[in-house]
């Protein structure tokens, strides 16, 4: 072997590690979000097949587990009157100030009716939308799908 002729092996390397870089650098600057956002039907699916966690995160909304388990990656309580809690499942934030969220809500008191829709996907696609809005869809009892977009 020539001493002044990479191996094919270190060639092949050199090919994925640039590549690699190519798919990191471009990727992360574009407006995707971190993860992909979820459909309503994922997060009604997700519901339905884990009620008995849900109803126990209610009453302990900082039990890490339990988040986990569910793909909550933030939790955001007000024990005031009416109770209120939001899980976050999924977030994108904007070029400075902002940034959108999906995920469920737990809602003593129903939101106004010009917030209520029957499809989240339907009224948010792209799901990256610099207009301010909040958006509720109803599940089963106070439980809810959430959509907040502020910029």
């Amino acid at each position: 072997m020539n001493a002044n002729k990479p191996s094919r092996g270190l060639s092949r390397l050199v090919k994925v590690v640039y590549f690699l870089s190519f798919v990191f650098l471009f990727g992360g600057c574009g407006s995707s979000p971190e993860a992909p956002y979820p459909s309503d039907q994922s997060l009604i699916n997700t519901f339905q097949a884990n009620q008995a966690a849900f109803t126990r995160l209610l009453s302990n909304p900082e039990d890490k587990a339990l988040q986990t388990q569910l793909g909550i990656q933030r939790v955001l309580s007000s024990t005031m009157n009416p109770k209120r809690i939001l899980l976050e499942v999924w977030f994108h934030d904007f070029p400075g100030p902002g940034g959108v969220t999906k995920g469920f809500a737990y809602l003593e008191t129903a939101p106004s009716s010009e917030r209520l829709v029957d499809s989240i996907d339907r009224h948010t696609n792209p799901p990256i939308s610099p207009e301010e809005k909040t958006l509720y869809r109803r599940m089963q009892g106070n439980w809810y799908l959430y959509f907040h977009s502020i910029h």
